[in-house]
Parts: structure tokens; C-alpha cells; sequence
């Protein structure tokens, strides 16, 4: 199993399957989507960092409407948002 963190410069083509740019032809399905807002709950100086995790985020979202949900999401927490992250998790088989 892989964990994408970032999808820029990485996918090619509907967001159900993903071709590697790098290191290979390797086609695979995704087969869980999450949506992680990060939080610095420390100082700008000394920075510390709380995730949330959303699961059963639909695969077919597109990139733009997570980070909406995100930021909406987000408006909800009193800390200062940092990230939204989507992060797809695929297998590639045995």
C-alpha cells in the first residue's frame, strides 16, 4: 500500500486510477480518500502541529472542492490552519 500526500505532478487521468510519473508505468486504483487539516496549535517561533483526519471523503472530488470542505472545515477549530491535505491511499497489488 502507498499513501500520496500530494497529487501535484503525480496524477494523469481520472481521479479513480493514477499513473507514476516517476519510477515506473505503474497503474493502480484508489481505494480509500482522506482529507487531513493541519493545525499549528504552538507559535510562529516555536511551531507545533495537530492533524485532523476526515475519512470516507468521495475519491471522485475533485482536488478543489476538498480544499473547500477543508477550509470550511477548518473555520470551525479555533487554531490556525496550516495545510489541507489530501491524501489517497492505493494498493498496487501483490
Amino acid at each position: 500500500m502507498i499513501t500520496l500526500i500530494t497529487l501535484a505532478g503525480v496524477v494523469e487521468g481520472g481521479p479513480q486510477e493514477y499513473k507514476r510519473v516517476k519510477g515506473g508505468d505503474t497503474m493502480a486504483n484508489i481505494k480509500r480518500t482522506k482529507l487531513v487539516l493541519r493545525f499549528n496549535i504552538g507559535t510562529e517561533d516555536a511551531p507545533k502541529y495537530k492533524d485532523v483526519t476526515y475519512t470516507r471523503v468521495a475519491e471522485e472530488a475533485s482536488d478543489d472542492n476538498v480544499k473547500t470542505v477543508g477550509n470550511a472545515l477548518a473555520a470551525l477549530y479555533d487554531h490556525s490552519l496550516s495545510d489541507v491535505v489530501r491524501v489517497n491511499e492505493v494498493s498496487l497489488g501483490h
